[in-house]
């Protein structure tokens, strides 16, 4: 538990600094989550990064199994590299 207990708290300690949670939010304030420049943002992003997974506890590859969902993201969740991809 102290493990976690750190973990949140090295997350939260910069927004309670911030005053983040002093606030009340006007009632629209989670509705426009997906206008068009966020979606532009959120593209260039994805054009720009590449995550790397590590496979620590051979996780990888995933089951699919029933009930279990899986989110993949990024160009090549639309069209994939089945040749590996790879570094290139």
């Amino acid at each position: 538990m102290t493990l976690i207990d750190g973990a949140v708290s090295r997350v939260l300690k910069p927004f309670l600094k911030l005053g983040i949670f002093d606030e009340e939010r006007p009632d629209n304030f989670y509705t426009n989550v997906s206008t068009p420049a966020q979606k532009d943002l959120s593209e260039k992003f994805d054009d720009q990064t590449t995550i790397l997974l590590k496979n620590k506890k051979n996780v990888l590859p995933l089951e699919l199994k029933q009930g279990k969902n899986y989110l993949v993201i990024g160009n090549d969740a639309a069209h994939p590299d089945l040749s590996g991809g790879g570094s290139g």
